[in-house]
């Protein structure tokens, strides 16, 4: 069933000309003998009483002709598209595009010659009877004309010469199956290597038709082999694929990020947490070619999992018994880096390691330099940050509050690297507090909050939740100097973060925006972040839809500026967002635990509020065909 957008018009369309064309636009071909009663007084009632001078029955006007001729078309080809077009948009299929092209710019030419009789015709006819006319005919150049027009610029017609939104093959390799004859070459079908450099949790291995890819987290291995050769003798394996994957599904949002990162999301037929994807060209394929997971039925999802050559899910995920599943565990990696560079992972089921490797050393190079830079010009003037969170009481926490400060692993990489210190609480990957009083306590030294929570929105509620009562008097530097920011400013319509999708595979875009919350004039004309937003400022989101998407199959393009490109700022200690922060001071601040009421320290390898709430977020959580692909078989 179509979701809510111009689909569902398309739909509503068609199905109304069915018996519009068979009572009404057909009458006119047909002797009067053969027409039933009730069709001849409704005739009557359009040609009488509306005026209707062009579906006049039994007359042999020979100026009529011409209409008489399209009415033929209209019975012999239209009649029998509409059924196929009712059933092809209430099924969502991705055909359906071509022929709907086709349809718009067909009825959109038919359709000039009988508004412009109507309008300026030499029929007997007032200005307003012609108005009245060319009102009730109008919908139906307006509805083809828009079909028409969309479909068009969807395919790109418009963009270049070359058709903007078919997928590309460039950096793909082997996208064809072997022969199992060929299979016991000695050679190697794959030329395009990678080689992980910073991910702790996963690693390839080569061989000759297929590939060994190990997911070291959860200690799962999955062989992939070439479509058409031998399958291959791996012991232990927990899954074997066949490569390239033709039809892929996503639980996670970072992992459709990825996905979108290596462009193959032409072979993605279905995704979870939908609602939550924030990428513009997702959604637009989420409106026309991919299928949500059917969340709420468990057997409709199982037959969706069965219909893809692979699933990918996350560890702490749900049905993770299928044989094609696929665990990906970018999230727990140490640093940003490493989370990154899971485009690797993903990249082998695609045979996209030429692309994936491409775009890792882009990102790579550009956060080394981000990360130089930071370090040669802010050395001295090293900002405290504290990521936090509050979480109100629920029955999921026994209904009693607490608050939470992160020291997750790549949350301190990436904070000493944009020229910042941490709160230390003493190595432990989160604390979480009691009460507010001590949480207050641990931040009375710190100069940036970035809060994570998943209530208060606003500046006020974020007070009211840390037992802020008065800001005017309150002696910590993170609100009389307004630093605190929170990382949603990009969301989708749904309300979904972005900050669980492109900051995970563009670790060079995140260290970019973080330099900029903590050195916000780093770059001369300053910096506006992509996904932090100052709440003390009340910043607002920014909300990100399908009409933002303007090539649905293209790569996701990295977000993050050319550091190269850039001319560094000396920091100025005089600047007011410098208020509080100690000069020449480069170690972390350390709290001491002990003096604090905590409930717990989560140990290492565990983030809170990092890991387990992006699994809360994106937990729950045909075939694509590309429209340019096709408008160019036509």
């Amino acid at each position: 069933m179509p979701t809510l957008s111009l689909d569902s018009v398309y739909l509503a369309y068609f199905a109304s000309h069915i018996p519009i064309t068979m009572a009404v636009d057909l009458m006119p071909l047909l002797p009067t003998r053969l027409i039933p009663q009730p069709l001849l007084a409704l005739n009557a009632f359009l040609t009488n009483t509306l005026g209707d001078p062009l579906m006049l029955i039994g007359h042999t006007r020979t100026d009529l002709t011409w209409f008489r001729a399209l009415l033929a078309c209209e019975l012999v080809l239209q009649l029998p598209f509409f059924f196929y077009a009712v059933w092809a948009l209430w099924n969502s299929c991705p055909r359906r595009h071509l022929p709907l092209l086709v349809y718009g710019v067909h009825v959109s030419t038919t359709m000039a010659p009988v508004l412009g009789t109507l309008a300026f015709g030499d029929i007997d006819r007032s200005r307003n009877e012609r108005l009245a006319l060319g009102a009730m005919y109008l919908p139906y150049l307006l509805v083809p004309l828009i079909m028409a027009a969309r479909l068009a610029i969807l395919a790109g017609v418009f963009s270049s010469c070359a058709l903007a939104d078919t997928p590309s093959t460039d950096g793909l390799q082997n996208t064809d199956c072997i022969s199992s004859s060929s299979s016991s070459s000695s050679s190697s079908l794959y030329a395009a290597k990678v080689e992980v450099k910073h991910a702790k949790l996963f690693s390839i291995d080569y061989h000759d038709t297929y590939k060994v890819v190990n997911n070291l987290s959860t200690n799962t291995t999955y062989v992939l082999y070439q479509c058409g050769s031998n399958k291959p003798t791996v012991e232990d394996a927990d899954a074997f694929i066949p490569i390239p994957v033709g039809s892929a599904a996503a639980w996670s949002t970072s992992a459709a990020m990825f996905i979108e990162a290596l462009g193959v999301q032409d072979r993605v037929k279905n995704l979870g947490t939908a609602p939550s994807i924030v990428s513009a060209c997702l959604q637009e394929l989420l409106e026309d070619v991919i299928k949500p997971f059917d969340e709420g039925n468990a057997t409709s999802t199982d037959e969706q999992e069965q219909s893809n050559d692979v699933v990918f899910n996350m560890p702490a995920g749900e049905d993770l018994n299928a044989t094609n599943t696929v665990l990906s565990s970018e999230y727990l990696e140490s640093s940003a880096l490493g989370r990154s560079e899971w485009i690797k992972f993903f990249a082998a089921f695609f045979n996209a390691e030429e692309r994936a490797n491409d775009a890792f050393d882009s990102i790579d190079s550009n956060y080394a330099c981000f990360a130089k830079k930071a370090d040669e010009e802010y050395d001295d003037l090293r900002p405290v940050v504290a990521w936090t969170s509050y979480a109100a009481p629920t029955e999921y926490n026994n209904n009693t509050a607490y608050w939470q400060i992160s020291f997750a692993d790549y949350k301190y990489d990436i904070v000493r690297d944009a020229g910042a210190r941490m709160l230390n609480t003493t190595g432990a990957q989160a604390t979480m507090f009691s009460s507010a009083p001590p949480f207050l306590d641990a931040l009375e030294d710190v100069d940036i909050v970035i809060d994570e929570s998943f209530v208060g929105y606003s500046y006020d509620e974020l007070l009211k939740n840390y037992g802020i009562k008065d800001a005017s008097k309150s002696s910590y530097s993170w609100v009389s100097a307004s630093r605190v920011f929170r990382p949603d400013r990009l969301q989708s319509t749904a309300g979904g973060l972005d900050w669980f999708e492109a900051p995970v595979a563009f670790a060079d875009a995140l260290l970019q925006d973080l330099i900029g919350v903590v050195h916000p004039k780093f770059v001369k004309d300053g910096y506006q972040p992509i996904w932090f937003r100052n709440l003390a400022d009340n910043e607002p989101v920014v909300v990100v839809a399908a009409a933002n998407c303007t090539n649905m199959y293209a790569q996701r393009e990295d977000p993050a500026k050319s550091c190269s490109s850039l001319s560094f700022q000396e920091a100025n200690p005089d600047d007011s967002v410098y208020d509080g922060v100690d000069e020449n001071q480069t170690e972390d601040l350390i709290y001491d635990l002990s003096k604090s009421e905590i409930i717990n320290e989560s140990g290492a390898g565990s983030d809170t509020s990092g890991s387990s709430q992006l699994a809360a977020v994106t937990i729950g959580t045909s075939c694509v065909v590309a429209l340019a692909g096709l408008f160019a078989a036509l």
